[in-house]
């Protein structure tokens, strides 16, 4: 039986993102209320409490390396599974292995960063049930530059791809393996991207009529978001483009 086993790393964003939020409000919260019980002055509890806002972004290294797993990846011919690795003293263990067969998988869909490590989300959407996502960092394939060097590599996203697509060939349509564009590359995250755009331009026109002395700050940092997001747009599109290609080959 073919079976392809890789190495990375899972980051569990979601976690992640929810400790954060409970953490900062919390925190928030008892700084109001205790600042209004002991007294403390305005000019005092305000930094405190951007602080408490800004804090992820201070230790965001630190959040990240706590929330990331080494897992090892197998992919069969009939499914995929994630085993985390329980780092002992003498020797690394495999701990909470999922299997997730490829008869229960009705598409799936990648989003690729080209940032040193690489970083991989992929989301599985199955027959019944919830889709599952996972954010995987790719250590092995470090120095990628564009897409073309991903695509001549054995990196996790071709790996993926490749079985999927041996797994397809004896399959009538309706029951293989669909590739679907990332929500970037949707016709919903375009719309969403230019509402977005449209929603920054017209913020920068009220606040040049409204307000044209107050700080900028805000909207500057919408407008690093929407560029982001066009760039990821562009990045998924060129992948989707690229992952078709391939499928005609």
């Amino acid at each position: 039986m073919n079976k392809t086993i890789y190495r990375c790393l899972l980051y569990n964003g979601d976690a992640a993102f929810l400790l954060i939020i409970i953490i900062t409000f919390g925190l928030v919260i008892i700084s109001i209320l205790g600042g209004r019980e002991l007294g403390i002055p305005i000019g005092i509890a305000f930094p405190i409490i951007i602080f408490f806002f800004i804090s992820p972004l201070i230790f965001k290294k630190k959040i990240v390396k706590y929330f990331t797993s080494d897992v090892i990846l197998r992919i069969t011919e009939t499914s995929f599974i994630v085993s985390k690795l329980n780092k002992n003293k003498n020797k690394n263990t495999l701990n909470i292995e999922k299997i997730y067969e490829l008869n229960t998988i009705d598409s799936y869909s990648f989003y690729v960063g080209q940032k040193t490590p690489i970083q991989t989300i992929l989301t599985l959407h199955f027959k019944n049930g919830m889709p599952k996502s996972f954010n995987f960092i790719d250590k092995q394939f470090k120095d990628t530059k564009s897409f073309n060097e991903m695509f001549k590599s054995e990196c996790l996203l071709i790996l993926f791809y490749n079985q999927v697509k041996q797994y397809n060939t004896d399959k009538v349509e309706e029951n293989k393996i669909q590739f679907l564009p990332s929500f970037f590359a949707t016709k919903t995250g375009k719309i969403i991207i230019y509402l977005l755009a449209a929603l920054i331009i017209a913020a920068i026109v009220l606040h040049l009529v409204i307000a044209p002395k107050s700080s900028f700050a805000t909207l500057l940092i919408s407008i690093g978001l929407v560029v982001g997001f066009f760039s990821k747009r562009k990045d998924s599109l060129e992948l989707y483009k690229k992952i078709k290609e391939l499928d005609k080959e």
